[in-house]
């Protein structure tokens, strides 16, 4: 009979928490361990290749899994999706009806092998083993390795791919952790959970959502990447040369990316699971919530000090005050009436701006609550296994129901309630919280799990799977269990709601706390209920980019914390930080002291309103990076290591700096007490983004900046780049006014005085903006021409966008970094005028070798999206 190993061998194996003499086992037995299938047959086509295999018990009799529900034949698909990804399938060849991930990723047909890797041959008689190599420097990229531990039970699947050489990995979320991972073990299964942080070293510290994609980088600073599409609760196991997996569900269905380096990886993840949704202009700006806001006068007063301090706001959110009883879609009678609140929202309106509410998961089981009769009259929420009718758990309302995301009828029910919610309310974008979905209580109330537990599985993530989720035995349409769905609630949710968005030709404005493969497709997300630390700070750059990575791009976490009093200092660091994620929202919970702009004093304020300003003045730097994100995949708030892959103090140190797009880094102040802090930049060159001055590297390629209080947060302008900035942005009150502002180019020359840069114009809010080629995409491409002369060809590459009168009117300025003489006079040439213009003034300062043309009174307007050729002719 063979040992039953279920609850502890993979970790043994694998040489995390067990040594293998605590189970009983020689180093014979151990060294004698094998895969325990068999390939029986191989055969292949143009684009794959299939492989039979038989289950043989191991020697010595030692079972990896355990024999409990052992799938006895398996049948394994190696698809050449494309040139740089492979796609491997492991599935019971005797139940094509097990369970796998629907709907996770958009459908494609692959297109055969790949130049980039190879694949060693599969033979028949020998363990299952397969091995795939990148050519371009014979890594193996992806083993499974017959003499290391594999399994495929019917709820405990365990595989790894091992290396053989060192990593360092990152991904697998969500958790609080270092951007690259300790190593260690981790779980994976959507959680409410408040910001546990996450060593590799305790189960069970995951949080709300499960993205089991990761990312390695080898000693060589190569990389590659690896998807394991599977929603079941699991465990990932990171070591030293191998990423592992162990699930308690479902079919092994692996996704390989090649690389070789991690933007590559990035962008051919982006390619599977879909671009990242485009959001609107509006919701790129700056975003003010709180929980305990307890009316609408509160609200109000807060909407209203915005401008009296003359601070621009774009987005009012409002937690789950403004509820009648804490039910969905309703407005408190007493505190929140709705002339009102109507009221309230036609002056935001009026102002340009929005308002955004927050929408929970449960539905109250009240049946005098109109929302609950209609989904109960349609039948479109999750069963209970304990009795007739709908699976219920405890949440803010009390008892409450949720909804079947995938029964046919549920969409169409979701967008109803939206569009009564929107005649009521007047939103303009939906948060989308506690959709993991969470449940104050384990299980159904008064039915405690029994069907599936820890004790009924053979093997169990961390805690029991029914912890503050609903009982994991109730069924969606079709008799899919919870247990299989569980982590893919929010998904779900966010796709319907999307759908509300998308039927009205917008762009969604959808924040969810909930996320599983393939929801940035449709929502931007925040990081949860943070801490108001100085580390969680710090840890808010992981988190994004991390969600980066998953494909969400529009993320931010809460400014200033959560949970916990933030003080003056950490406000203003953290304000100069948030206000640079591309969801930028000041959020705090019930109970703690206030935290807007103006609660600490002047340092606050002052630090604030540089801030938020400075986020305005790059807006249109924003709107283009999150655009081209959307259209071709990437990151736009991304790790300086993605622009610098062979810089190893860049991944080492990750969280010290971020890049915003190709052309700018940020030094964020990550620490109390700090007037100069000493800044690590990658090989390059670097100016002021401010001042324009070049930063002069020692030999460690540091430099001590100034970092002051009040005062705004470092950026560096990388030498070659273009930034288009809004010079209104130091005036305005909103995004929507600042789209009347005119255009200053910022060009940053590099060693060859060359500089290119590109800006997006569309009209911010249509979902078809991309598919339509309703936009125009302009490159701005600066040039030597001779001794005496540069070129700056403004060159549209798609024409699909007419601006209307008054939008971005015109360039107003070009500013020269790295400019070493004085201009003498500029010349203009497009379809409509050629000669000279008349700057009002040419300046330049020898000092910092800064030269500025003002344009805005030329007797011709420079017009940003219009094919041109600037001739800058200077001094001898």
């Amino acid at each position: 009979m063979a040992r039953n190993l279920s609850k502890f061998v993979f970790f043994a194996l694998l040489g995390f928490s067990c040594a293998f003499n605590d189970f009983g086992f020689t180093e014979e037995e151990v060294s004698a361990f094998t895969n325990p299938y068999v390939v029986t047959s191989v055969s292949q086509s143009s684009s794959s290749v299939y492989i039979s295999a038989a289950y043989q018990a191991p020697a010595g009799e030692i079972d990896f899994l355990g024999a409990e529900q052992i799938i006895q034949s398996l049948s394994i698909v190696i698809q050449y999706d494309n040139a740089y990804r492979v796609r491997v399938t492991i599935t019971d060849a005797n139940n094509s009806g097990r369970w796998r991930v629907p709907d996770s990723i958009p459908p494609y047909s692959p297109t055969g092998p790949g130049t980039f890797y190879s694949l060693t041959p599969i033979v028949v008689g020998q363990p299952l083993s397969i091995k795939i190599t990148r050519t371009t420097d014979n890594k193996v990229v992806f083993f499974l390795n017959p003499n290391q531990p594999f399994g495929y039970n019917d709820q405990d699947i365990g595989f790894a791919n091992w290396l053989g050489y060192p990593i360092q990995v990152m991904g697998l979320g969500e958790r609080i952790s270092s951007f690259v991972l300790a190593q260690g073990s981790y779980t994976l299964y959507a959680r409410d959970r408040g910001s546990p942080i996450d060593t590799g070293d305790t189960p069970d510290s995951n949080m709300y959502s499960a993205q089991p994609f990761y990312l390695a980088v080898d000693n060589q600073l190569a990389a590659h990447g690896g998807l394991f599409l599977n929603s079941n609760a699991m465990t990932s196991f990171v070591g030293s040369n191998f990423v592992g997996f162990r699930t308690t569900g479902g079919i092994i269905d692996f996704f390989l990316f090649i690389g070789p380096e991690p933007a590559d990886v990035i962008y051919q993840y982006h390619q599977l699971i879909g671009n990242p949704t485009l959001v609107p202009w509006w919701g790129l700006g700056w975003h003010q919530c709180r929980w305990g806001m307890q009316n609408i006068s509160v609200v109000a007063n807060v909407s209203n000090s915005y401008t009296t301090y003359n601070l621009p706001l774009d987005a009012m959110w409002i937690d789950i005050d403004y509820m009648n009883q804490f039910q969905d879609f309703t407005l408190d009678p007493v505190n929140f009436p709705q002339a009102s609140v109507s009221a309230w929202v036609a002056g935001l309106t009026k102002a340009n701006k929005h308002f955004v509410p927050i929408v929970d998961a449960g539905i109250a089981q009240n049946t005098q609550y109109a929302t609950y009769s209609a989904g109960l009259a349609l039948n479109v929420y999750i069963a209970s296994p304990n009795h007739a009718g709908p699976t219920t758990g405890v949440v803010w309302p009390g008892t409450a129901v949720f909804v079947d995301w995938t029964n046919p009828k549920a969409t169409a029910f979701w967008t109803s309630q939206l569009t009564g919610f929107q005649t009521l309310a007047g939103f303009s974008g939906i948060w989308l919280d506690m959709n993991e979905a969470s449940n104050f209580v384990n299980g159904e109330p008064n039915y405690p799990p029994t069907k599936i537990t820890n004790l009924t599985m053979p093997y169990t993530p961390g805690q029991d799977v029914n912890m503050n989720s609903l009982d994991v035995a109730s069924t969606h349409y079709g008799g899919v269990l919870e247990y299989n769905l569980h982590s893919m609630f929010g998904f779900y949710e966010t796709f319907a709601t999307f759908q509300y968005f998308s039927s009205q030709n917008l762009r969604p404005f959808i924040i969810t706390r909930s996320s599983f493969v393939g929801t940035g497709r449709y929502a931007g997300k925040w990081t949860g209920d943070n801490f108001s630390q100085w580390s969680f700070m710090a840890y808010s750059i992981t988190g994004l980019f991390d969600l980066g990575m998953f494909g969400i791009a529009f993320a931010g976490a809460d400014i200033c914390g959560f949970q916990g009093n933030t003080n003056e200092e950490l406000c203003s660091r953290w304000m100069q930080l948030g206000t640079l994620y591309p969801f930028s929202r000041n959020h705090n919970q019930i109970m703690q002291v206030d935290q807007y702009p103006w609660s600490f004093g002047p340092t606050l304020l002052q630090t604030s309103n540089i801030a938020i300003r400075t986020k305005y003045s790059l807006l249109l730097h924003f709107a283009t990076g999150m655009f081209r994100v959307s259209q071709n995949g990437g990151m736009h708030f991304r790790p300086a290591f993605f622009d610098y892959p062979n810089d190893i103090n860049l991944l080492n140190n990750a969280t010290s700096h971020f890049m915003l797009g190709e052309g700018l880094i940020v030094h964020p102040v990550l620490s109390p007490g700090l007037t100069r802090m000493s800044a690590y930049f990658p090989s390059d060159l670097w100016y002021d983004f401010y001042q324009g001055t070049y930063t002069q590297l020692n030999y460690y390629n540091t430099v001590n900046l100034n970092v002051t209080l009040p005062g705004p947060i470092p950026i560096h302008v990388r030498g070659g780049h273009i930034i288009s900035t809004l010079d209104n942005s130091n005036t305005v009150l909103d995004a929507i006014t600042l789209r009347k502002s005119p255009i200053t180019l910022v060009v940053a020359l590099n060693g060859a005085f060359q500089a290119n840069g590109h800006a997006v114009f569309d009209n911010g809010v249509s979902a078809s903006t991309i598919s339509a080629n309703e936009f125009t995409m302009v490159n701005y491409h600066y040039q030597y021409l001779n001794q005496t002369s540069d070129t700056l060809i403004i060159q549209p590459s798609v024409n699909g966008y007419t601006r209307p009168a008054g939008e971005f009117p015109y360039i107003s300025n070009i500013i020269i970094y790295g400019c070493v003489e004085g201009v003498r006079n500029v010349f203009y040439s497009s379809n409509a005028y050629t000669g000279q213009l008349n700057p009002v003034f040419l300046l330049w300062n020898p000092t910092t070798s800064v030269c500025k043309i003002n344009l805005s009174s030329s007797r011709v307007p420079v017009q940003p999206d219009v094919a041109a050729t600037i001739t800058i002719n200077f001094y001898l």
